[in-house]
């Protein structure tokens, strides 16, 4: 392994830290966490870094610890809407890799909470391109109360019900004491989960620990394992190019749809892609959703917990049913030097299929996220149809311009069965950000009528979702797409068996329309929403702040 050859200055500032001439000598290895005390996602972090810093040592290296401050911006801890979480994504990326070529690192191991700051990680890394991986920090436990298990969506439920007077403060107070009890992730198959399912499809994590709580002694163990791992990537010189391929891009799309992960992984993937310098968006997990059956049944549109899908074996037991298949390319190399199948060979068979259905007898025969388009969406839109009964719907538009306003009326009342709320102006240049549309659908939820009106936002809805709902439309409001050009009594149509969202008026009224139509004043005239909101690309390359590696 090739010395680090520091300049006189940086082994001047490690001296000044205490560090031997030894320890200066040997590869610079870069330990990076969301680790802060502002959310379960992240409080357990700083242990399991300690252990990987620890292998580092025992094999050779010199980690130096650093965390990214915007992870602190988590879904989970704003239930109105997440705005910042994807322009913390970005940031994310970036002061990593500042941090790396400021420091000039030899390698780069990061532990993340969320799915932004495993999605971040991954984005900087690929753009570095020193050996590199992540691991996920773990989920948390089961809530119980009274007997009973709870999870976070139990209390979006209350947050829900307690603004249209079904439950008092009392009652939502101690959900929210008891639906969150320790460190990790919120327990079901969302954004969060979904991005740790997805890491190991892509080669880019120790297989076997995407599920894993973040409390379980296991995380510890996994953290030493996983600083060896990358002292013998760094030794191999396995590079980020390498395992980054468009066949890993292809598997990771494949588990997407087998697993139902959130409709955030259709974000994030194209984003890391970009990254890579390789062609692949939206269509492409879309097309191959089209061909990969959904074999497991997890909450939060299933039956079954995270815990029983890891019983069952989690994403690697997932993995090995689909490669058995030939539903993955095989031959993709991982972070343990190995390829997929060959960490795969060892995996025992499932014991049952109850949970992991096996892919010949699927829950169903393709993704439950279907892509539609039309003249409302040009560019396209997304649906995740698995909890909704209807798949054609047409009705009056009732409009609104903001999360708020919609809120605001569907508390009131104000709308009537049978319309197609429209929520815009909160894309990624509108809201900015592409807010999380979460507390419409809760009330939608709690009046019962979500089988009674369709959705449709140039936001995004993740895995909270009931009913016809359709996220990210395209182009959005903000920039003169046609949403921002529908007014209320529009009839809009939707099929999702054609793939189809259109408002039945003329291109001629559309065109007419759009002569007097202005983009409304955002909140944000300054700072780094303002700089996301100017520098974003489209929805469907992954939201990203650069032209990426291919240019």
């Amino acid at each position: 392994m090739a010395i680090n050859k520091k300049a006189s200055d940086k082994r001047a500032n490690y001296y000044a830290m205490g560090l031997s001439k030894a320890e200066i000598e040997l590869p610079l290895v870069g330990v990076v966490t969301s680790w802060n005390e502002l959310s379960t996602n992240n409080i357990g972090l700083a242990r399991q870094a300690q252990e990987a810093k620890r292998a580092i040592r025992d094999y050779n290296g010199f980690p130096r610890e650093f965390t990214i401050a915007p992870a602190a911006i988590e879904p989970v801890t704003n239930c109105t809407g997440a705005k910042t979480s994807l322009i913390a994504r970005e940031i994310i990326s970036d002061s990593i890799e500042l941090s790396a070529r400021a420091h000039e690192f030899d390698a780069l191991i990061g532990f993340a909470g969320c799915d932004m700051s495993l999605a971040g990680m991954i984005m900087a890394m690929a753009r570095l391109d020193i050996p590199s991986m992540v691991i996920f920090g773990g989920r948390m436990l089961p809530g119980t109360q009274n007997g009973h298990l709870i999870t976070i969506k139990d209390l979006f439920n209350s947050i829900a019900d307690n603004l249209i007077g079904r439950i008092n403060d009392s009652s939502m107070q101690e959900l929210e004491m008891h639906s969150c009890p320790s460190a990790g992730s919120i327990k079901a198959q969302y954004s969060l989960s979904s991005m740790a399912c997805i890491s190991e499809a892509l080669g880019f994590t120790l297989p076997c620990i995407a599920t894993l709580p973040a409390t379980d002694s296991e995380r510890e163990k996994n953290a030493y394992i996983a600083g060896k791992t990358l002292m013998d990537l760094l030794d191999k010189n396995i590079k980020p190019s390498q395992i980054l391929t468009k066949d890993a891009f292809e598997n990771a799309a494949t588990i997407i749809a087998a697993l139902g992960c959130d409709t955030q992984s259709y974000i994030h993937l194209p984003a890391i892609a970009s990254g890579s310098g390789i062609a692949f968006d939206v269509d492409d997990i879309l097309a191959i959703g089209e061909q990969t059956p959904l074999i497991t049944d997890i909450q939060p549109f299933g039956t079954c917990s995270i815990d029983e899908f890891h019983a069952s074996g989690g994403v690697t037991a997932a993995l090995k049913s689909l490669s058995e298949n030939g539903y993955l390319h095989p031959h993709c190399i991982t972070i343990t030097g190995n390829t997929i199948s060959e960490n795969l060979a060892p995996i025992l068979p499932i014991p049952n299929h109850m949970i992991i259905k096996k892919p010949e007898n699927p829950i169903s025969v393709s993704s439950s996220v279907k892509g539609v388009s039309g003249n409302i969406a040009t560019e396209g839109a997304i649906v995740q149809i698995r909890d909704s009964k209807m798949t054609v719907f047409l009705g009056p538009a009732r409009c609104f311009n903001s999360e708020e306003e919609a809120t605001h009326a569907i508390i009131n009342n104000n709308y009537r069965d049978g319309d197609v709320i429209i929520i815009r102006y909160e894309g990624l240049k509108g809201g900015p950000g592409m807010r999380e549309i979460v507390t419409p659908l809760l009330l939608l939820n709690a009046q019962e009528k979500l089988d009674k009106v369709a959705v449709i936002t140039d936001g995004r809805f993740c895995n909270i979702t009931s009913g016809l709902c359709i996220e990210h439309i395209s182009p959005e409001a903000f920039i003169g797409g046609a949403i921002a050009l529908v007014t209320d009594g529009d009839i809009v149509c939707i099929n999702i068996d054609n793939k189809n969202i259109a408002l039945k008026i003329s291109n001629e009224e559309l065109n007419k329309r759009r002569l007097s139509w202005h983009p409304p004043k955002t909140a944000f005239q300054s700072g780094a929403i303002w700089k996301y909101a100017h520098l974003v690309s489209s929805l469907k390359k992954g939201a990203v702040t650069h032209p990426g590696a291919k240019s």
